[in-house]
């Protein structure tokens, strides 16, 4: 099939300057083509078009660099992305200009909170929160485009505040997470979980030092101020320590919820 034998949705002239790049790409650009021309409607997700067109499932979502060559987008081939959910706790809340969300990383803290949430204490530092995420380590990375499934906040803007451990991997999820979600700290259990074990940091283990490079979490850093910074720095990298954010428990949220704010 020549080149101007395809649909018309489909952009190939990059292909006219790589004759071998087209023949490998050749059996997909067939079967896009294909589809486009039977002019089906029927929206299905992303992995069951993949598999309808290429007998594998993974094809479209692992090969967008393709179909951004030929300027041809998921609406064309009339399927949708599909997300990794979450587990969250929801309160409900009538504010739509207040609407506060927490994401922590492990699930001893998550049901913590969860507990306390449903008591009635969601408040800590003057921020009411609305929602509660259990970001399950770093799959929050992969997971938390889930949001836009949830309808209530389509049309309200939401502040994200992230609790993790202080340590290399806690600390690069926040980084990581940052380059694509409007998140910040939530710096007062950060403060606090400081203030009760910076003087006794136990020793990371074995397996979990010198895994992951200061650069990973430079962003975590930066949301500091330089004692902070300085505070965690040694802690992470000169004592090769570590304090998960379970050394926070139940009591400790109780009065961090105070007006006051103190351990």
């Amino acid at each position: 099939m020549l080149l101007n034998e395809y649909h018309p949705k489909m952009a190939l002239s990059s292909y006219a300057k790589d004759y071998e790049f087209f023949i490998i790409d050749k059996p997909y650009l067939d079967e896009i083509n294909k589809f486009l021309r039977t002019g089906d409607t029927e929206v299905i997700s992303i992995n069951e078009r993949s598999f309808e067109l290429f007998y594998d499932e993974k094809w479209l979502d692992q090969n967008r660099g393709v179909l951004q060559r030929i300027s041809v987008t998921l609406d064309d081939l009339c399927c949708y992305p599909t997300y990794e959910p979450f587990f969250e706790y929801r309160r409900t809340s009538n504010s739509k200009s207040s609407y506060h969300i927490l994401i922590v990383e492990n699930k001893d803290t998550y049901y913590t909170l969860k507990r306390l949430f449903i008591e009635g204490i969601y408040t800590f530092g003057g921020i009411p929160f609305s929602m509660l995420i259990y970001g399950e380590g770093d799959k929050i990375l992969r997971s938390f485009s889930y949001i836009n499934e949830i309808e209530e906040l389509r049309d309200i803007y939401y502040q994200v505040h992230y609790f993790g451990d202080i340590d290399p991997k806690g600390m690069s999820i926040f980084s990581s997470l940052q380059k694509t979600v409007d998140v910040q700290p939530f710096f007062l259990f950060y403060f606090a979980l400081l203030s009760k074990y910076e003087h006794r940091v136990p020793p990371r283990r074995k397996k979990e030092q010198a895994k992951t490079k200061p650069l990973s979490y430079a962003t975590f850093l930066e949301c500091f101020n330089e004692s902070v910074r300085k505070s965690l720095i040694t802690i992470v990298e000169q004592c090769n320590g570590y304090l998960p954010q379970e050394g926070l428990n139940r009591r400790d949220f109780i009065k961090l919820s105070h007006p006051e704010g103190d351990l």
